[in-house]
């Protein structure tokens, strides 16, 4: 069953019928790494892009009508392949070049899966004009033979997963996610490849759901790693894209990955990134703006959410698009939906991104069940399973420790692991500062080897306070540092420092190299101290890093027994 983008191909009904069978053949037929997608030249006419692994890329066109006989008996000339339909072809042998697909087979053809090749001929095709896909090719024992055929590269090759990152980039270069790896980005560098060889693009569900998501209220409900803020990323970019007037907002509740998310939006004056309480505070009563505490951020949503229905629709938003919103809770959704516009919301353009799982801020409300006024997130969500990010021994200790704590989690998904790695390290320590030495030589030992100090992230439980035992700690080894708290906004611009936060600050960020220390003494909010509650923080820490992770504990807190059950867990 081939990948179709989008998924609807052979129900859509602006496009020619026999284009509609190509795609339902297409899905029911072709193998599974087969991807398909749907493109339209500057005249808005439809044919199909096909990648085979095993064969190469197909330009397809599937001509609307069967043309008619010409008078005084003459033979019907069947028409060909467009002129707009070729230079794409030429187009994608152009990028394949740079991209290290010099040699990729790239070929144009024209699909009549209705006629049989006699009768194709009858009506005046010729396989001498342009390759033909004729009813005897869609059948499941012969049309990788037929791909074969028309492209006319080699019988025996097959592209690399690598390879197919790079082919589906060169017929989509949109879906490309840039550079990777470097101070706490949203992307990754697989560690077995060198620079020269990554190429890091969305994977064919996540294209999918960036692309052709359909309208109305929808939920990106995923596993932590597995892409749901590369996404919405490019989501905004692709309605950015599509509708030029648009005004759209991109919400998430952590400072850091809003300033995160901003890179990444690169500066597209249409795409406003904040976070809910930034907002909130731009549109409450200046009285409210001096509470503090968490009491002073509901009131001030709450005020806020009140006075955004009195807007203009030119002050409010076409698309409003919220990443990890489980944790703005309630007061922070209703604030979400009253920026959108009140005139698009039935045809929607509303989309939340959240995983219950990393769920720190709801204290013991652990199921994120916000939906819009009169609507219901049933039938409307996308489940993104595969974890990109962590390696599985990451993922096993991470996972281990949470369902320890919250052995009865209501909606589990179950992540699927991409990746292999080395196994973390656990270790148990004789006090804090017995911790902050035992971190503080591991970073000098990563440091020796070659680790850059960017993509080093350490994470200290206990208080702010304690945390100066740590950085007196790399003081004293000579370590360059960065104390996240000191000021949240220069994480992403400090280079060459090895960041050192508490739990909370960095959510939604990535690091190669994470140390998290102090976990038997984690410092939580008044309410939010039971052993549930520190693990879903841990577990957010630990699923950070991307490709070595190191953990320390000492005392008799609550975590110890967890951590030291998760790992005898490993097999």
């Amino acid at each position: 069953m081939a990948f179709l983008l989008p998924e609807n191909i052979p129900t859509l009904n602006d496009i020619s019928t026999r284009l509609n069978m190509v795609g339902k053949l297409m899905r029911d037929v072709a193998p599974d790494e087969v991807t398909v997608w749907l493109e339209r030249d500057d005249h808005e006419e439809a044919y199909l892009l096909v990648l085979d692994p095993a064969s190469g890329i197909l330009v397809l066109e599937a001509p609307s009508r069967l043309p008619r006989k010409r008078r005084w008996g003459r033979q019907p000339q069947g028409p060909g392949v467009r002129e707009t339909v070729r230079r794409r072809m030429s187009e994608i042998q152009g990028r394949a070049v740079p991209t290290r697909l010099d040699d990729l087979p790239v070929a144009c053809t024209l699909a009549l899966p209705d006629l049989r090749l006699p009768d194709a001929e009858r009506y005046g095709w010729r396989a001498t004009d342009a390759p033909l896909l004729t009813q005897e090719d869609f059948q499941p024992d012969r049309l990788r033979e037929a791909f074969k055929r028309v492209v006319g590269g080699h019988p025996d090759r097959t592209l690399t997963e690598q390879q197919i990152q790079r082919a589906r980039s060169v017929v989509n270069p949109r879906i490309i996610i840039g550079e990777a790896g470097e101070q706490g980005r949203l992307a990754f560098r697989p560690p077995e490849l060198s620079p020269e060889e990554l190429l890091r693009v969305l994977d064919r569900r996540q294209e999918q759901v960036a692309e052709h998501l359909g309208w109305g209220y929808r939920m990106i409900r995923g596993v932590a790693g597995s892409g749901k803020t590369l996404v919405l990323i490019h989501r905004a970019r692709h309605l950015a894209r599509l509708f030029p007037q648009w005004r759209i907002l991109v919400l998430c509740f952590n400072k850091a990955l809003s300033l995160e998310l901003n890179r990444q939006i690169d500066g597209n004056g249409r795409i406003e990134v904040k976070t809910v309480d930034a907002l909130a505070y731009e549109h409450t009563d200046p009285i409210l703006r001096k509470i503090r505490g968490d009491a002073g951020f509901q009131q001030r949503r709450e005020s806020a959410t009140e006075m955004v229905q009195s807007l203009n629709d030119d002050e409010r938003f076409d698309a409003v698009l919220v990443d990890e919103a489980q944790d703005l809770g309630k007061t922070g959704m209703d604030l979400a939906w009253a920026m959108l516009k009140p005139k698009p919301r039935d045809t929607g353009n509303f989309i939340m991104a959240l995983d219950p799982d990393q769920d720190i801020f709801l204290r013991k409300q652990r199921e994120m069940d916000w939906n819009p006024p009169g609507m219901t997130a049933q039938g409307r969500t996308t489940l993104f399973r595969r974890n990109y990010r962590n390696t599985r021994g990451i993922l096993e200790l991470a996972w281990g420790l949470l369902s320890e704590v919250s052995p009865r989690r209501r909606n589990i998904i179950e992540p699927e692991v991409a990746r292999e790695g080395p196994r973390p390290i656990v270790l148990e320590c004789g006090d804090l500062m017995d911790e902050a030495r035992v971190i503080a030589n591991r970073v000098k030992k990563l440091l020796h080897q070659g680790v850059k100090p960017d993509n080093i992230l350490v994470m200290f439980g206990p208080s702010k306070a304690r945390i100066t035992e740590l950085c007196e700690a790399f003081e004293r080894s000579g370590t360059p540092y960065y104390f996240v708290p000191r000021k949240v906004d220069d994480v992403i611009k400090s280079v060459g420092k090895v960041r050192i936060s508490t739990l909370r600050l960095l959510k939604g960020l990535e690091f190669s190299q994470v140390l998290i220390g102090g976990t038997n003494h984690v410092s939580m909010p008044r309410g939010q101290d039971d052993p549930e509650s520190i693990g879903r923080l841990l577990y957010v820490g630990m699923t950070r890093a991307i490709d070595e992770l190191t953990v320390t504990y000492s005392g008799t807190g609550p975590m110890g027994t967890p951590l030291r059950k998760a790992r005898s867990s490993w097999p």
